[in-house]
């Protein structure tokens, strides 16, 4: 797996370790700095997981439509620099001037998701499917141990007595300042991420030689992929393109400069 999957193995360790990370100790901050209820802390910090959940929805479309590469780098590169943004925190600052940060944070996160699986399973063979999901899985839990553990060691390395109370004045200014810290360590994992492996998904997409079926299904024809396949249904072809599965119909609205007539082809 390792032999076509380059690099891009540390992806979701290092998504994961950013933004699991920050979560726990943005909630955090809201309870321990401002004095908030857990409840009010969870709403706080909900833009995260509600852009997560809308851009994890749409991140499908797009790698059908575009590809892994661009949504995989634009969800890094806008999930890292929202987390640097966010060091702005002061002890006193309102949800209402941080909230777009936190839903950037989460939309860029919520990008991720779709293109490093398909890339994960692509990289094998159908028998090994299981296995690569199983390395990815296991990659993303990883990634978010260290990031609690990493980033709390620097949010609380100068408060005597760590984790677990309220605050006074000065110590409140210690834990945003280690919270800086952390938040800066985050948004450096994302965009270092993104620029290591940018180069390998460029150079794999250039390498890749068109192709085109030597037989034509249903008067068509595409020059971009596989053979079709049987999928989805009795009387439904699925095209495999930039490692997606997507019905023949479906395809050709995502890409229908992919098509021609069949017999259009030049000798």
């Amino acid at each position: 797996m390792t032999q076509r999957w380059p690099c891009h193995h540390d992806i979701p360790g290092g998504a994961s370790t950013s933004s699991t990370g920050a979560i726990v100790y943005f909630s955090a901050y809201f309870q321990q700095v401002q004095g908030r209820s857990p409840v009010a802390a969870g709403l706080a910090v909900c833009a995260i997981g509600v852009a997560y959940a809308i851009a994890a929805a749409w991140s499908g479309r797009l790698v059908g439509r575009f590809g892994e590469r661009w949504p995989l780098l634009i969800g890094l590169a806008v999930g890292g620099l929202a987390t640097l943004t966010l060091r702005r925190l002061s002890p006193a600052t309102g949800i209402g001037a941080i909230w777009w940060n936190f839903a950037l944070l989460g939309a860029g996160i919520g990008l991720c998701g779709t293109p490093m699986t398909t890339l994960a399973l692509s990289a094998v063979d159908v028998s090994r499917a299981g296995m690569a999901s199983a390395v990815l899985n296991a990659a993303r839990q990883i990634g978010q141990v260290f990031g609690v553990a990493v980033l709390g060691a620097l949010v609380y390395a100068h408060l005597p007595g760590g984790a677990g109370r309220p605050l006074d004045a000065a110590h409140r200014q210690l834990f945003v300042a280690g919270l800086h810290n952390a938040l800066l360590l985050s948004g450096a994992v994302l965009i270092a991420t993104a620029l290591v492996i940018s180069p390998p998904l460029i150079r794999s997409r250039a390498a890749r030689p068109p192709q085109r079926l030597k037989e034509p299904a249903h008067g068509l024809t595409t020059d971009h992929g596989q053979s079709p396949r049987p999928g989805g249904g009795p009387g439904l072809l699925t095209y495999r393109t930039d490692h997606v599965h997507l019905p023949a119909a479906r395809h050709r609205a995502y890409r229908p400069h992919l098509y021609r007539p069949a017999g259009s082809w030049p000798a």
